[in-house]
């Protein structure tokens, strides 16, 4: 098993920045960048694609777009991660309040989203890895009103806009009273990135703002002149409809996540923000970031870097660039962050988010390893923790086993929420007044503790230990 590995990346005595390596699986390694100079706080994962027992692939909020979920058909990583067993969890695509991903999203060769052709995505499947742009088309054909253009997959009907809904959705969605056609497939038919299919209409609904969707059926959504065009439709009528996607060879790729802009791309800074619609706030201000890119061995790099906290400034575009290639990316794109920005592992959020909290979202990507059985003597271990500590100051945690055993660093992933944040060398820094809660995983296990942060006083005194 890789060791832990502690790298001073300057040399200034007082230690401004560190760097810890910890494996997760085999083929996975988390690793945790401090940078206290800039300052700022970056979290990567590199996953082997080729490692036996590995395997990423896109999750939307909920299981299927629009969900009904409390947080609007959004759902944070580490619920994401908990439903659906992976080993970790990364936010991805921007997206509106309604909770469908703006861009693309391709899930086990079904085509869950239409993209946005001015951004980037990133795409695997037996072809490896490619990061690219996609451009999508389709249209409504019948006898009776001839060809309508599609407005898109699984996303809010826009006014005057024709919608096709597949069962990757919970529901049809629109700002106002709709007319749905609720269609059945003629074949057995499977809604890929290129699509050629017919169907009859089984029923007509209008004046309807949403409509659920039953598995294996197909919903139109027409609001406006779309709905006014298809009114000669009833049921038993006839239609076709195709679509589209261009971009990727369709027979190597069957995965599909969407972004933003363009960061790295062979092996250069390609930052296109304006094209990709980004102004200059977005792009020149040091915000929290999410990224995904390629190394020339084919390794999958997902980024996560903190922002808009005392500990971490967060990183410009430019910033984030320079940050995927000094982890070797070749390629690589930038996700949605803000407070969107949350990397889930092993049971934790390993970084901070923004807000204080996770922020639910539309979709993310998720890994999924080999299964680790929990040590059994887990549950008599002890995390050493101070009972309080003072913003400013810092204090050593460590877990310890029923004989007092100190279990090895590198075996620890930590994270802190709250007043105090903390590195992978289990070393706790007070930020303000107020709880600091501390989570751990260690040997399939995971361990809890609050710890009390108080305003600075004259003099001050070493905090108390105890066990938990």
């Amino acid at each position: 098993m890789k060791k832990l590995t502690i790298f001073l990346l300057c040399s200034a005595g007082s230690a401004q920045a560190q760097v810890w390596e910890k494996p997760v699986v085999p083929g996975v390694t988390y690793r945790m960048e401090v940078d206290l100079a800039t300052p700022r706080l970056v979290h990567v994962l590199r996953i082997n694609m080729s490692a036996p027992d590995i395997r990423v692939r896109t999750e939307v909020a909920g299981g299927r777009v629009f969900s009904p979920l409390e947080s609007k058909g959004r759902e944070t990583m580490s619920s994401m991660a908990a439903r659906t067993g992976a080993l970790a969890a990364l936010n991805a695509d921007f997206f509106p309040w309604t909770g469908d991903p703006l861009g693309a999203m391709i899930n086990d060769g079904l085509l869950v989203s239409t993209p946005d052709p001015r951004r980037a995505v990133l795409g695997w499947g037996a072809g490896g890895l490619r990061v690219g742009k996609l451009q999508w088309s389709g249209a409504l054909v019948t006898p009776e009103i001839g060809t309508l253009t599609l407005s898109g997959v699984n996303e809010d009907t826009p006014e005057n806009g024709l919608v096709a809904f597949t069962d990757s959705a919970f529901q049809a969605t629109a700002k106002g009273p709709s007319t749905y056609l609720v269609c059945e497939p003629l074949v057995a038919t499977a809604f890929t990135p290129e699509l050629s299919a017919e169907f009859a209409v089984r029923s007509v609904v209008t004046g309807q703002e949403s409509l659920g969707i039953e598995r294996g059926s197909f919903v139109l959504a027409a609001r406006g002149t779309a709905a006014e065009a298809v009114k000669g439709l009833g049921v038993g009528s006839s239609l076709r409809v195709n679509w589209r996607t261009t971009g990727f060879d369709w027979r190597k790729i069957s995965h599909v996540v969407g972004g933003g802009n363009m960061l790295v791309r062979g092996g250069k800074s390609a930052i296109d923000a304006k094209e990709s619609g980004f102004g200059a706030d977005f792009s020149d201000k040091r915000h929290p970031r999410t990224a995904v890119g390629i190394t020339a061995t084919g390794d999958l790099v997902w980024l996560a870097t903190d922002g808009r906290q005392t500990m971490s400034d967060g990183a410009t575009l430019t910033e984030l660039a320079d940050l995927m290639l000094a982890q070797g990316c070749v390629d690589a794109i930038n996700l949605d962050g803000g407070g969107s920005t949350a990397l889930a592992l092993r049971g934790l959020v390993t970084n901070r988010p923004s807000d204080g909290k996770e922020r639910a979202v539309a979709n993310a990507l998720v890994l999924f390893g080999p299964k680790i059985t929990p040590d059994p003597e887990a549950s008599s271990w002890r995390v050493i923790a101070p009972l309080d500590m003072t913003a400013g100051q810092t204090t050593q945690l460590t877990i310890v086993d029923k004989s007092g055993y100190m279990i090895p660093p590198r075996e620890i992933l930590w994270s802190a929420t709250g007043a105090a944040w903390i590195d992978q060398g289990g070393t706790l820094r007070g930020v303000s007044g107020g709880v600091a809660s501390v989570r751990a995983f260690v040997r399939g296990a995971i361990f809890s503790v609050d710890v009390n942060v108080v305003a600075p006083t004259t003099p001050t005194t070493p905090p108390t230990k105890r066990t938990s």
